[in-house]
């Protein structure tokens, strides 16, 4: 009783000496000219899509009083900004998406554009690619190996309107909309490939891939999912359908002899498996595994 009464008191006095926030301490603000949709950390600098005030580049060095440095003015609405140093790619609405040299945060350059299809809303650079959530036009993958002059490579037409894509190599993760979201393998940016998909209740808005560390874990999708809130789905990996009911443990002692499945859908022998998450199938469908040795 005592510590209920203890909690209540904390928490009362917490609501008038910090007002609409528990255990966070606002420290400092900057009021963009547009209208900030997205922002990427690299310390010292913030980089802001600001829509259509283009980029920012804020010095986030004193959070107490942050400070803009620099600024590149797209042609239409700036969405989404990835930081791949010394280039910031902006997926910029209408007018595609911008590369952007930050090497100097004082006086931003442009190094190149490609005026994509659709409407560019998200984009996320890896490799000498970026993989470009383009709306009705889908996937898009641009060779920026040159980034004076970006080169569509690769595409995959979504069923709807691509609003982001998230890379976890090689699959791009794509929220399209109301069909859910959708997996692509890009091992071969010329033909990309469709792997997997989950037609979610809502509209998929955005979407996070989080790879767990330990062996012959299933990736974890997280999806933003409009009405429907946060929705979380794993991944098998491609070759393996969504069949499995039950999670079977099989430790060193057993005498099971039949072939076994990994992640990937690759045939895996009993005796050469090491421990981990597999699939074996039964009479009912895929059973999964968790092998012991």
């Amino acid at each position: 009783m005592k510590m209920k009464m203890c909690i209540l008191i904390f928490l009362i006095i917490s609501s008038f000496l910090f007002g609409d926030s528990l255990g966070v301490r606002f420290l400092g603000f900057f009021d963009t000219p547009g209208y900030a949709r997205g922002v990427f950390i690299v310390y010292p600098y913030a980089y802001v899509s600001d829509g259509e005030s283009g980029l920012l580049i804020i010095d986030i060095s004193d959070p107490t009083h942050p400070q803009l440095v620099g600024q590149y003015d797209t042609p239409d609405e700036a969405y989404e900004v990835y930081i791949s140093y010394p280039y910031a790619y902006v997926a910029d609405d209408e007018s595609g998406f911008w590369i952007i040299d930050i090497s100097d945060p004082r006086e931003p350059e442009l190094v190149g554009y490609f005026d994509t299809p659709g409407h560019a809303y998200s984009v996320f650079a890896y490799g000498s690619y970026v993989y470009i959530a383009d709306d009705e036009a889908g996937l898009l993958i641009i060779d920026i190996s040159d980034p004076t002059h970006p080169q569509l490579v690769g595409q995959y037409d979504t069923p709807d309107e691509a609003y982001e894509v998230y890379i976890s190599y090689p699959y791009a993760y794509v929220a399209d909309d109301e069909s859910g979201f959708w997996i692509i393998d890009i091992s071969d940016p010329r033909e990309p490939e469709l792997v997997g998909y989950y037609n979610t209740p809502d509209e998929a808005l955005d979407i996070y891939v989080l790879i767990p560390p330990f062996l012959n874990s299933f990736p974890k999708v997280y999806v933003a999912d409009g009405r429907t809130g946060l929705r979380i789905h794993e991944f098998y990996g491609a070759g393996i359908e969504e069949r499995t009911t039950k999670v079977k443990v099989v430790d060193e002692k057993s005498k099971e002899k039949e072939d076994l499945y990994d992640i990937s859908g690759k045939v895996v022998k009993y005796k050469k498996a090491s421990k981990g998450v597999y699939f074996r199938n039964t009479s009912k469908g895929l059973e999964k595994i968790i092998l012991l040795k």
